[in-house]
């Protein structure tokens, strides 16, 4: 996995790319502190590049859903295709983000 933020007007894009699995949690971790560093609330998480997700990866976007309602941080999963995007269908995240 691999990751970029930046910022985007009012809202703060991660582009996540590669694949994304349970060897990619502590880097995962990174990426949350460096949200609440960065004190926005709007934040995008851009899938386009990203190729393979696993349950670990998406229990992580599960705690990152916990943490955006801690802080009154909007999230949004965006770009998502094929396998990544199914995996995401099935596990019914459009419960928990919006995604575009």
């Amino acid at each position: 996995m691999q990751y970029v933020l930046s910022v985007d007007g009012t809202r703060t894009l991660v582009r996540i790319a590669g694949t994304f699995t349970f060897a990619h949690v502590k880097l995962f971790r990174e990426v949350l502190e460096k949200m609440e560093a960065s004190e926005r609330t709007e934040f995008v998480f851009d899938l386009a590049q990203l190729e393979f997700i696993d349950s670990s990866a998406l229990g992580q976007l599960l705690i990152a859903h916990e943490e955006a309602q801690r802080q009154g941080w909007r999230i949004t999963l965006s770009g998502a295709q094929g396998i990544v995007r199914r995996s995401l269908e099935s596990a019914s995240f459009e419960r928990f983000f919006e995604i575009a």
